[in-house]
């Protein structure tokens, strides 16, 4: 498992297909791995709505894939509306920087109560 800390959105891929050992992405996602871990993300509370406006129509969303398949992987999932979870992708498109790092940004932006929670 890849343990460096993604800063640019060139990072947040290598991690992804380092972790995922060649896996393609969108197989993952149909993977029994997933399905538990959605199912998991599910049950709990914290993961029924956006985290920035509190739609209750929700994308999990990897904030990194430091965790990906590992019994920590909820570590680095947040449920994001679709609008929100986009425009994630688009501010790391834009700035060339992680995933992590954009949804930081925007936790600033919507969310800054939660920027000390772990």
């Amino acid at each position: 498992m890849t343990t460096r800390i993604d800063r640019t959105i060139q990072d947040t891929y290598t991690t992804r297909y380092e972790n995922l050992n060649g896996l393609d992405y969108q197989d993952y996602l149909k993977s029994d791995h997933w399905q538990m871990v959605k199912k998991k993300a599910k049950r709990r509370k914290a993961y029924q709505k956006c985290q920035f406006c509190d739609s209750k129509n929700i994308d999990l969303h990897h904030t990194s894939y430091k965790w990906i398949l590992t019994k920590d992987e909820l570590r680095s999932i947040i449920p994001l509306c679709r609008t929100h979870h986009q425009e994630v992708h688009d501010l790391s498109n834009k700035n060339k920087c992680s995933v992590r790092i954009a949804t930081n940004e925007l936790r600033r932006k919507y969310a800054p109560y939660l920027l000390n929670i772990r």
